[in-house]
């Protein structure tokens, strides 16, 4: 095929060799690209696409299901590609962008379960999940982090690739924001997994100190009682002549040992040890005002391009100028 299309040597030998950094070169007569789709089991695989005004010639390995529905939305609007070859580079980029759309439902979804399974009952394999989730929206980030700083230098300086007019630069600028929006959306799930550890830590923390409370109970309980056993456990004539009798036995081996016990269980209750008191007259806490009146966040548009990304320079009420109930 580099011979049929008289590809250059180095154009030639880039195109099959994988596990490149982020590119999209553009020059005067082609433009290199290196992007990334995703497989059937959610994960990044390469993909080089090298592109002429007369041509679009695309290298990649385990993602024939995203190019056949490219090629499928190629054969619907070949008549306006026709006059517009641009447009079947940006068609095939936002196919390649929109076959992470369904993992990063998967990762929202998976971690909305964790994090009311980690408040509910934390668990190692919460733990294990977080952490293989945190790795994989980290290795999304290192690749198309620098992605779209190539892309947006690319359209701000250059002005996309020569030969483009106006219609189909500005489907590469609304490429670009949905690079862009995508980058921040991988960004919040890579913060949310860390929140959700931090959780995690934090009820893990809170079962272990609970536990270490029930046990210093226990041994608090239990100190009085090992220190009576200890005094009449020493061997004095006159403990064993005076005190052999069943009244002695019941009143000092078993009646100082229970007195103990309920008076050690009262102080701690007394001290709110064994339970939360309410003090009389006190009202119920609740939240700031202004935070009760805050309206409920609107739900995010979902463009036309993919399930569950927000659409590019919608503005977001601060709370400060937000409206209240």
């Amino acid at each position: 095929m580099a011979s049929a299309l008289k590809l250059e040597a180095l154009t030639a030998d880039w195109l099959p060799r994988f596990g490149q950094h982020a590119r999209f070169e553009v020059s005067r007569h082609q433009t290199r690209i290196s992007v990334w789709a995703a497989d059937a089991q959610y994960q990044p695989r390469e993909v080089h696409i090298l592109f002429r005004h007369t041509w679009l010639l695309t290298v990649h390995a385990q993602v024939d299901k995203t190019m056949d529905q490219a090629r499928t939305l190629f054969g619907d609007i070949s008549d306006v590609i026709a006059p517009h070859p641009s447009f079947a580079l940006m068609l095939v980029l936002n196919e390649l962008l929109a076959s992470f759309y369904p993992a990063l439902e998967h990762v929202d979804e998976g971690l909305g379960q964790l994090e009311d399974e980690i408040f509910q009952a934390p668990d190692t394999c919460q733990w294990v999940a977080l952490s293989a989730v945190r790795k994989y929206v980290g290795s999304l980030q290192r690749l198309w982090l620098p992605y779209r700083d190539t892309l947006s230098r690319l359209v701000v300086t250059i002005g996309g690739i020569p030969g483009m007019g106006e219609k189909e630069l500005q489907t590469m600028r609304d490429y670009a924001e949905r690079v862009a929006d995508f980058v921040e959306r991988i960004d919040d799930y890579r913060q949310r997994t860390n929140e959700a550890l931090d959780s995690y830590s934090a009820n893990i923390s809170n079962q272990q100190a609970t536990m270490i409370n029930r046990l210093t109970l226990i041994n608090g309980i239990f100190l009085p009682i090992t220190v009576t056993t200890c005094f009449f456990g020493m061997n004095f004539n006159w403990m064993a002549v005076n005190m052999g009798t069943l009244t002695g036995f019941l009143v000092w081996g078993v009646g100082l040992n229970l007195g103990l016990i309920a008076g050690t269980l009262l102080l701690f209750w007394k001290i709110g040890w064994l339970g939360v008191r309410a003090a009389s007259g006190a009202k119920p806490a609740v939240g700031p005002p202004a935070l009760l009146s805050m309206p409920a966040p609107a739900p995010r548009q979902t463009p036309a391009g993919g399930p569950g990304m927000p659409k590019a320079g919608t503005p977001t009420p601060s709370p400060a100028t937000a409206p209240r109930a």
